[in-house]
Parts: C-alpha cells; structure tokens; sequence
C-alpha cells in the first residue's frame, strides 16, 4: 500500500461528517476540486468499457428501428482524449442470445469479457469468459457454469489485478482464474460480499459491511484465501466506489464530492466537487481514473439535455475557478427533484451555488435534523418535508417569507391563493410555504354528504344506523392514526404548546376507532370497495393528495354525482392540506438573500406549472398556475401553452382495482367538483412519527378492553404534553 502524509478533510464544503478518518492541519483550497466535463466523441450507446494505459475500450450497441431489438453489439478503442476512434472486429465472436456482463482489460490490453445468456432447460443463466486481443482476435474461451452450483449462484461482478488473475463474486463465493483461464480455486464466503475493487497498486480486495463500516479483504490468487483486512467507518450503501490509481488506493463519492482513500494510514481526502463542476451526481456512474487529474465516467444529464456516454473529466486550473457563495438545502433524504433544480440554479449564475445536505448517513435521520435544527446548524434553507414542521415553527428558528415577498419584484403575496398561504401561517407569518400541495379527502355522493358544515361524529352515528360503516378494510389503528393525522391541529396547538387528547373530541375518535376490527381479514371472501360502495356497505372512499382525475374516477365508483369532504372533525369544514415540499429560510443563516434567490425558484409558475418538475403536482398555490392546470385538465381541443409547449386533450386509462375508465378532459361541473375542495382547505394534514407512537402505545389497553377510553386519553395527554416542552 501506498504511504500518503497525513491531510485534511475539508467539512465547509458540503456540510457533510466523515468520521474515522486521519486528517492534519492543511487547508485545502476549494478551488483545487474544481473539474470541467467534455462528452468524448465516442459513437454508439456505450454500456461498458475499460481502461488500459491511455485506452478506452468501449462496447456499444445500435437499435434497429423496426422491432425495437438489439442489431448488434460494437466494440471500439480509442485515446483518452476520444481521438483515434477505431472498431474491434469482435462481433463474431457474440451470438445472439448473450449479452455483455461485464468487461475488463489485460496487462497486455487484451480484452476481458465475461458473456452471460439464459439456458432455458437449466432456467438460469450461464456465462461464458472470453479474452481476445486488441485487433479482435480471440485468444481463450471458457465456459464459467461449470465452476458454479447453477442452481443457485450468480455471478455480481469481474475484476482483474496487475498480474491477469480473473475474480468473480457470486453470493457464496469468489472465484479466482489464472490468466490462462484456469480455476485457481474460490473463496467460499462466511458473510455476503458487496463488491469487489481494484487497489492503486492492481491488488484485488472484496468489500464487507458491518455495523462499524465498510471492511476490505485482500484477495491473495495463490492460495487463494483473504490475507490482509482493512476496516473503514464508511458506509457502503451510501458510498460508490471506484477502482484506486498511483494516487489513492481506491475512490468513493459520497453525497456531492469525490474522495481518495489511503488504507494503509486510513485517511480520506477530497478530490472532486460535483457541485461546482455543475455535475449532475444522479447520472454519474462507472467512474475509471485516467493518469494525472483526470478520470472518465459514463454520464448523461437529462435535466441539462446532455447527451449519455463516455466524458472526461479534467481538472480546472484553479486560478479560473470563481468561488461562490455557497447556499446549503438541507433535506432529511436525498431529493432528485431538489437537487435537479440546484444544477439548475447553480449552471444559471455566478454568485451562488446551493449544495443539497441530506441525513442518509445518519442512524435517526428525524433526531440528528432536530439537534442541527435546535443547535442552529443546518445551514440556509431546510426542506421539512415529512416531518411534522409546525413544532419547528414554534422554536423561531425560521424566517418570515412575507418580508422577502415584499421586496421582490417577482414574486408577491398576491401571486397566490389567499387562504392556502392562511392555512400554511403561524399568527399571520409565514415562516414555511409548499409551492404545492396535496388535498386529502373523503369522497362521499353528493346526496349523501352536506360540505359546508363539519361532518361529525353525530352526522357519521346518524349515517351508519342502517349498517354501514364510513370506511373500508380499516382496523382500530389504522382509523385511529388516518383520523388524527387528518385533523392533527385540532388535538396538538404547537403555536400555543397544548394539546388536547384529554378532551371530548378525542374521545369521540377513540370511541370511534374501537367500533372497527382488531385486524383486518383479507381472503377470497374479501369483497372489494366499488361492490360494496355501491351496496351502501361503506360510505365514504379515502383519497390522498387527491387528483383532478379522481374525480371521473369516483364518480364512476359511486355511480352518480360527488363531494370531496373533509374527514370527521368537531372543529374542521374543510379537506386537509399536505405540505408537498416544506420550505424555510434559518434566521440563523448567513447567506439569507441566497437562500431566497433559490426558495422563490419553487414559488414561480414555471415551477408551480409543471414545467420543471415532470408533471403536474396536485394543486399549485399560484393563481396563475391554478389556471394553468385547469386550461390543461378540461382543454378538448390541442394549444400551446405559455411556456411554448404543445398541449394535447387529456386521454389515458386509468383505475381502482376491478374499475378501469377513460380519463378525458373534465367538464366543467367535474372541475368544480376539485377546485371547490381546494376553496375549502382550511387545516393541514400532519404526520408526527414520536406523537404517534405515543398514541398507539398508550391505546393498545385501551382496544383490548384493560382500560377506558378516559384513561387512555389522560395518558396520551400528560406523554405528549411533556414531549412538547422540548420545543417551546
């Protein structure tokens, strides 16, 4: 192994913790991780290739036009800058019914290829190994099944190291092949191996993972068994990694930067940021250091339209890097949509550069954001997605948007419905806004159900007396859980730190919930929803983030006219809101103009509209994309919309278990069926994991008939009452 001295990890950059590394006192300038991306001049769709030296050996593969097949595989070479492109005559060498696995190269520069194709008599798959030359010519061939027990292996993944020794991982064993194409013999594995890499010094170790971190073994061919073992507190399944070179034994990428690792002295460094080469990391794969700064991957960004293949990567001078202000959105998981829209901004401009910090990485996700949270550390802009955001809100950590709304000439409070913004506000502020949101509704017919009023429980004793029940294959619990997180705010006021458990109204949902089964029973007995909808077993069909569409589809469910109710409430009219990306601004931030540069991205109709996103999202909060969606859901005849793209009638098929239907452009009675829920919107919709989990401890007495409802109720009350003191 190769001996490095000790260095830095820089943590600015990307907010992100790598523990368990070496590190020393030198800065790193963040300018040196700066790398411009060209694509090569490489015909084909290239599905794999390999280095040798400086030469890329590629396979690609050309479409016939007229059955949609594979016509034929095609192998090239050619020079690490893309020059030089020429074929390798090895198409004859492929029959029709394999294809390419997995693809390596000699010491020599011979090519390596592992061919699988599927045995029908056997069912399973087989392989074949074959190394032919630079020119095409094939010097071995051997049939791999027979080393394996076809029943039940396959083979992962190929690696060769400096001195031509083949290794191939299946789920029980490694399989190594002397370069004559030989079985050497195999390692049967005690424990799954993830992968298998390629040290900078051409030795080859297969990769572990336990609760420390991720574990690599070498491989030694001669025996062959594992000698040298070397633990890392990497983790694998948030970590890709990538074969070493002279420089580091082996790289990883983790989140947006790219590291090199030494094993010997157990230090990491970065090497790469993604984000300031405007790399888009969801299409970054199969990553080959090249000599010097510089690699290769297989790339292709369909949000900048660059097109897929083979790029090279080369490192900029810094004195050409500009450095940005760095805007850090901090989500609880990694957001595709969200971070596409970073590129976006990023490549837009040249003051800032946001950065996406997700809690993959962490044991509790929902805990480690709450103590950054509390603490003041999570950067600029927080995406509270998923959580329940409102106990957030109360510990003021989170700016008023109404103030950047008003001194910016692009977006205005005006620009969106009124009493949406009024449902997402805290005492008149808002402190976190959704460019869309979801309706959750209880679709009821038309007759059946009055809207203007609250549906209570009184309403829902008085609906049931002839037999039927309001809902569907539900269990106490699931009752119980659906009903609170439809109407949260009338049992938990984060804004004045009470909650209201031990009261009449939760009572009566306690009740409620117990008159379901413990379980529920689904068998060939089980008769479906529309059946029994339309027997009058069941009153009501629950929607979430309901859809335009929903409403053609439930009209024919219930076989008539419609209402979209809000779910039992003593307090609530109206359907409950879900908050489909929760957006704050951290008054602790440093950087609070860039962070609204970018938060008002998500509030422009282009985004609202569905332009960036790839489709429409249920109910935009802008007024002028509110009609932008309902030109889009009841045009009968093709436009072009604003934004210059051509708009066809809606017509796709669609359905809900034995009922399918046409969807076709809405009426305008069906349209207002929709838009009337969304008028109606008056509470939001909240998931709280820890208050639930109070909730299903505490009444699990209660459903197997040990205590009162009452009891339960005090209980839940006084658990939760103390669980809101750590957020005043």
């Amino acid at each position: 192994m190769k001996k490095t001295a000790a260095i830095i990890m820089l943590m600015i950059l990307l907010g992100s913790v790598l523990t368990g590394c070496g590190n020393s006192g030198d800065e790193l300038d963040p300018r040196d991780l700066v790398y411009r991306h060209e694509r090569l001049d490489c015909s084909g769709d290239v599905t794999h290739y390999a280095i040798f030296e400086d030469t890329i050996y590629m396979c690609s593969r050309e479409w016939s036009d007229g059955d949609g097949g594979i016509d034929r595989r095609l192998f090239y070479k050619c020079n690490a800058d893309g020059s030089g492109l020429s074929e390798i005559s090895v198409e004859s060498l492929c029959r029709t019914d394999e294809w390419l696995f997995d693809m390596e190269v000699s010491a020599e520069g011979n090519l390596l290829l592992l061919f699988s194709a599927y045995n029908e008599n056997l069912a399973q798959d087989t392989y074949i190994f074959r190394m032919v030359s630079g020119d095409g010519t094939l010097l071995l061939e051997e049939d791999v099944s027979q080393w394996l027990d076809m029943g039940d292996e396959y083979i992962q993944s190929m690696k060769a190291d400096k001195d031509n020794n083949l290794y191939l991982l299946t789920e029980n064993n490694i399989y190594v092949v002397d370069r004559d194409g030989n079985l050497a013999g195999q390692i049967a594995l005690k424990q799954l191996a993830e992968n298998l890499i390629r040290t900078g010094d051409g030795a080859v170790f297969a990769g572990f993972t336990s609760e420390s971190g991720y574990t690599l073994r070498q491989i030694d061919p001669e025996e062959p068994a594992f000698s040298k073992e070397y633990h890392t507190t990497l983790s694998y399944y948030s970590s890709f990694f990538i074969d070493g070179d002279e420089t580091w034994d082996f790289y990883y990428s983790m989140g947006e930067m790219l590291y090199g690792y030494d094993l010997d002295d157990a230090v990491s460094k970065e090497v790469v940021d993604w984000v300031s080469g405007n790399v888009n990391t969801n299409f970054v794969g199969d990553i080959r250091m090249l000599s010097g700064d510089r690699f290769l991957a297989i790339y292709g960004d369909t949000v900048w339209e660059e097109p897929h293949g083979i790029y090279l990567f080369e490192k900029m001078d810094p004195k050409d890097v500009k450095i940005k202000e760095t805007i850090t959105y901090t989500t609880l998981y990694p957001d595709e949509g969200a971070k596409a829209e970073a590129y976006r901004f990023n490549k837009s401009q040249d003051k800032y550069r946001v950065v996406v910090k997700d809690y993959s990485f962490s044991e509790d996700p929902l805990l480690d954001m709450y103590k950054d949270l509390k603490a003041g550390r999570c950067g600029d802009i927080v995406d509270l997605s998923g959580t329940a955001s409102e106990k957030y809100v109360n510990m003021g950590l989170f700016e008023d948007l109404y103030e950047w709304m008003e001194d910016d000439p692009d977006v205005k409070k005006d620009d969106f419905e009124e009493h949406l913004l009024k449902v997402m506000e805290t005492d008149g502020k808002l402190y976190h806004v959704s460019p869309t949101v979801g309706i959750n509704v209880l679709v009821a017919g038309a007759s059946d159900t009055d809207t203007k009023n609250a549906l209570t429980f009184a309403r829902i004793d008085q609906m049931e007396e002839g037999g039927a029940k309001a809902f569907y294959q539900e269990s106490k619990m699931s009752v119980l859980s659906n009903l609170v997180e439809m109407n949260y705010e009338e049992y938990v006021d984060w804004q004045n730190g009470q909650c209201h458990f031990d009261e009449d109204v939760f009572l009566k949902v306690l009740e409620y919930a117990n008159s379901y089964p413990a379980e529920v029973v689904w068998d060939e007995t089980t008769v479906d929803m529309t059946t029994k909808i339309r027997r009058g077993d069941i009153l009501f069909a629950q929607v979430y983030s309901a859809s335009v569409a929903d409403v053609q589809l439930y009209e024919k469910m219930f076989q008539g006219d419609i209402v979209l109710a809000g779910a039992p409430s003593e307090r609530y009219a109206g359907p409950a809101m879900s908050m489909n990306r929760d957006l704050a601004i951290c008054s602790a931030s440093e950087h609070k103009k860039g962070a609204w540069e970018f938060l008002k991205r998500f509030l422009s109709r282009e985004y609202a509209s569905g332009q960036i996103v790839d489709d429409m999202l249920p109910v935009p909060i802008r007024k002028d994309s509110m009609e932008d969606m309902i030109k889009r859901y009841t045009a009968t005849e093709p436009y072009t919309d604003d934004f210059g793209n051509d708009i066809t009638p809606v017509s796709y098929e669609w359905g809900y278990e034995e009922l399918t239907l046409q969807v076709s452009p809405l009426t305008e009675k069906q349209m207002s069926v929709f838009t009337d829920a969304v008028e109606r919107v008056d509470h939001k919709y909240v998931y709280d994991s820890d208050i639930m989990t109070i909730i299903t401890e505490e009444t699990e007495g209660y459903f197997e008939g040990e205590i009162s409802a009452k009891q339960a109720a005090d209980q839940i009350q006084k658990r939760v009452s103390v669980y809101m003191e750590d957020y005043r």
